[in-house]
């Protein structure tokens, strides 16, 4: 534990003798010194020059105490220039000084007791301010000396000479009290005060500390938070180049899927012509049979090559709706004549809603569109659904402000269902909820993905409800404008809505 303020600020932690810039610290701090012990004793000099003048100590008291202090300056000199002072601890060197300090006061007490108060406050100063550099237990021992010595002056030079005539034993006594205890108080508050300043200073070191760790911990803040913005400018941009890929990718496969198709559109269409000039002229039953099975396929790989220019056009935009006036019945009068084979074929009821009660208004929109989404719906669930079940097609119009409604289609079944966790990818593109070679329905996956996007651009919704064994219905939304002119028809609709 450093007990003195030497030992602190002599050598910065961490730093060696060989070091340059300590030794030329060094070199400044002893030459501060010897500048201040010269400095000292030079006042001292003509401080007794002027006791001289005024004819209160001989001319020898000045000569002889300069010559003390030129001593000093010199056997100081000497030490450090023969690196004694390297081999020594500072408080060490302290310990010295003071000992020749107030062996040369002593000295000149007994000589000039004339000036003995001078001398003794010198010797009061040297031991208050040498208790701040050296430990406490060098200080009491260099007290017990002085008293020691102070003591044999006093016995050995009783009179005036020590400034009380004839002192007795008991004076004696009292006068070295009173010395011993003024060089205590001396060495105590030198003592207190040098710690005061090494706490202080052990603080301010402490916290020159955390101030420093709380900048490199900054520092190191401030890199990261620099490293971590190029990682997010680099992933930035890789993602940039990643979706411009992609989207480069996807409009090629647009293109190619929209070039494909059109590719097998103009021969397969020549093979379906053919196919019917054959069914024209075939006579035998089995041909006819096998015409019919390849007409079917053909009009399946139609279906499957429409749906896919239909999808490659939505995807880049070019789709576009058609706006005219229809019926909304003639939409589900359309689905139901469409769908009914297929429903009878495997024995299922098809119900389609009455809607002839909205006869009398015309609606504006794409009725092909509309037809579509409804004619897809009951198509998957007439697949979908077992030999005996039933399809319902259901639409609710509800009228909104002004010249529109917003009409909701649905189609209900009592089919396989889908389960809650696979109903959200029945809308995705080329995905189906059993999509392995194995499922036991076809399709390619872009019925509903198409379907939802012909709703979403006329202004709706597509959704869907379904549970497992019991059945599924998926509805959509669709906004129209309406005109109507006869409002008997319009309110004679409503009533029988």
């Amino acid at each position: 534990m450093t007990s003195t303020l030497d030992d602190i600020l002599s050598v910065a932690p961490g730093i060696t003798d060989r070091n340059e810039a300590v030794r030329e610290q060094r070199h400044r701090y002893r030459v501060r010194m010897l500048s201040a012990i010269s400095i000292s004793y030079l006042i001292d000099c003509l401080l007794l020059s002027l006791f001289f003048a005024a004819g209160t100590v001989p001319v020898q008291v000045p000569v002889l105490y300069g010559l003390a202090g030129l001593g000093h300056v010199l056997i100081l000199s000497f030490l450090h220039w023969v690196g004694v002072s390297d081999r020594v601890r500072s408080s060490q060197m302290t310990e010295w000084q003071m000992i020749y300090a107030i062996a040369v006061q002593l000295f000149f007490v007994v000589w000039a007791p004339s000036i003995a108060t001078y001398f003794l406050s010198i010797i009061f100063i040297i031991f208050g301010f040498g208790a701040l550099r050296i430990s406490l237990r060098s200080a009491v021992i260099m007290w017990a000396m002085a008293i020691v010595a102070t003591g044999a002056v006093l016995v050995i030079f009783r009179g005036e000479r020590v400034g009380v005539a004839h002192p007795s034993a008991f004076e004696s006594v009292v006068i070295l009290s009173s010395f011993a205890l003024v060089l205590l108080r001396c060495i105590l508050l030198g003592y207190y005060a040098s710690q005061l300043r090494i706490r202080m200073f052990k603080k301010n070191v402490n916290l020159a500390e955390e101030i420093a760790e709380r900048k490199c911990m900054e520092a190191e803040l401030e890199r990261h938070h620099l490293h971590l913005e190029e990682l997010v400018a680099q992933r930035t941009r890789a993602l940039s180049i990643a979706k411009e890929a992609a989207e480069t990718a996807n409009r090629a496969k647009n293109t190619f899927l929209a070039t494909m198709s059109h590719e097998l559109l103009t021969p397969l269409s020549g093979i379906m012509g053919i196919t019917e000039l054959m069914k024209r002229n075939a006579t035998d039953v089995a041909a006819q049979n096998q015409l019919l099975k390849m007409g079917d396929a053909q009009n399946r790989l139609l279906h499957v090559i429409n749906g896919i220019l239909q999808h490659s056009k939505l995807e880049a935009g070019r789709l576009t709706l058609e706006c005219n006036a229809f019926a909304l019945s003639s939409i589900l009068k359309w689905v139901s004549s469409h769908l009914h084979p297929l429903a009878d074929e495997k024995e299922i009821a098809l119900a389609v809603a009455d809607l002839s009660g909205w006869d009398g208004v015309e609606f504006f929109g794409d009725s092909a569109r509309i037809g579509q989404i409804v004619s897809e719906f009951a198509a998957n669930a007439i697949k979908f659904t077992e030999r005996g079940g039933s399809v319902k097609v259901a639409c609710e119009v509800v009228e909104v402000p002004g010249d529109a409604v917003l009409c909701r289609f649905a189609v209900s079944d009592n089919g396989i269902g889908i389960s809650p966790e696979k109903l959200d990818r029945v809308f995705n593109s080329f995905e189906q909820v059993d999509g392995s070679f194995s499922r036991a329905y076809g399709g390619l996956g872009l019925g509903l993905a198409i379907c939802k996007q012909l709703a979403e651009l006329m202004g709706g919704k597509v959704g869907a409800v379904s549970k497992p064994g019991v059945g599924s219905t998926f509805w959509f939304t669709v906004r129209l404008l309406k005109d109507s002119s006869t409002a008997s028809a319009r309110s004679s609709a409503q009533k029988q809505s």
